[in-house]
């Protein structure tokens, strides 16, 4: 409101409702929410909604809701078996994917990126571009006609042509994660994953997982070809790769 009609603004917003603690309100905006689901969890989800809703009001009210961008997305995969009263409500909030929240695993990190913008981004459109968080960075940067200073966000992508379809850009290859919550990092070139297991004191770095994400993206256990011989010389390879990007700091963001 402080901005309605008279320039540009940016809303970053994080939401703590879908996180630990669960402490759903009685109501928000009217609306009842402690209560109106079977477990708490889903109370917070149905908070969240109530948040979104009233910032997509307040861009209703000032006449800006179609000149405006938004992006809805999450920093981690979701909680899994936190509540005991989601059991055997027919829902995932990792998704389907195996693992979760601090978890090395799909479900730990890869989550939902919504983006809406009227007569910019074709509604209903997806695409199965690999991209991260940082990308937005980059983007908002193009947006606004600026650059980002060469030292920093070195892995931020602009994915302003992916988001406008404006030509095609081909989707990175590779990327890093801090994955785990138990040291593990993840290293992807695509469509091979590997988990490894960190111990920076001793500098040690310990292969545990290899997935083909193109074969087999739920990653179940029979899955894990970190022990099949045919893939040793592509475990040590990837293994290589991750140490070098690392020890030279190098932008995976164009690879």
């Amino acid at each position: 409101d402080a901005h309605a009609g008279t320039k540009p603004f940016f809303l970053y917003y994080c939401s703590p409702m879908a996180h630990l603690p669960h402490c759903p309100p009685e109501e928000f905006d009217g609306r009842a929410v402690a209560g109106s689901t079977p477990s708490l969890h889903l109370d917070c989800v149905v908070d969240l909604d109530c948040q979104v809703a009233r910032i997509l009001g307040a861009l209703k009210k000032n006449q800006v809701l179609d000149d405006t961008l938004i992006i809805f997305m999450s920093d981690n995969g979701g909680l899994v078996n936190i509540d005991p009263n989601d059991k055997g409500l027919g829902y995932n909030s990792a998704g389907g994917w195996a693992g979760g929240k601090n978890s090395p695993l799909e479900g730990g990190h890869r989550t939902p990126f919504i983006a809406v913008w009227p007569g910019k981004i074709e509604a209903g459109s997806v695409r199965d571009d690999l991209v991260v968080n940082t990308d937005i960075l980059a983007t908002l940067a193009a947006l606004v006609g600026t650059d980002v200073p060469s030292s920093q966000a070195m892995d931020s992508r602009n994915l302003l042509p992916i988001l406008l379809d404006e030509q095609e850009q081909e989707s990175r290859k590779k990327v890093l994660l801090q994955a785990g919550s138990n040291c593990e990092v993840m290293y992807r070139r695509d469509p091979w994953k590997l988990i490894i297991k960190s111990d920076w004191a001793c500098d040690t770095w310990t292969p545990q997982a290899l997935f083909d994400l193109k074969k087999t993206p739920k990653e179940q256990p029979a899955d894990n070809q970190i022990n099949n011989p045919i893939y040793q010389d592509l475990v040590e390879e990837l293994l290589n790769e991750y140490l070098e990007i690392r020890r030279l700091g190098v932008q995976t963001a164009f690879e």
